[in-house]
């Protein structure tokens, strides 16, 4: 696996023992979005349902962050696809956790002016 140290799912399931949640930090609540194998798109239309999702919870002040760890599990360690219980042949495309913010922000960040230039 490029990006990712090879000992970072032991130390995840290491914290997880231990109580600390690595993966979907506790989040209250997880949408799973699954589609059949033979579908015509199913990636594209699994990415569009949360995205979806996310810009509405947002409107409802719920935070939503996509769990790229969890569809990873979901899509390859067996236990997980066993319990997730999903009909024969669906397979896992996304996953958001949702829920609400912990923190509030009074106030965008100062930014930088940007650079602009015509071409």
């Amino acid at each position: 696996m490029r990006g990712i140290r090879l000992d970072f799912y032991r130390d995840v399931l290491v914290a997880w023992d231990a109580g600390s949640d690595q993966v979907l930090r506790d989040a209250p609540h997880l949408l799973v979005a699954h589609a059949p194998d033979g579908g015509f798109n199913p990636t594209v239309d699994c990415t569009i349902a949360p995205t979806t999702v996310e810009l509405a919870a947002h409107a409802l002040g719920v935070e939503a962050c996509w769990a790229g760890f969890f569809m990873r599990a979901a899509t390859s360690h067996q236990p997980l696809i066993n319990a997730l219980d999903l009909p024969p042949g669906h397979t896992v495309h996304a996953a958001l956790m949702l829920g609400m913010p912990r923190f509030r922000y009074r106030r965008v960040p100062p930014r930088h002016e940007p650079r602009l230039r015509r071409l």
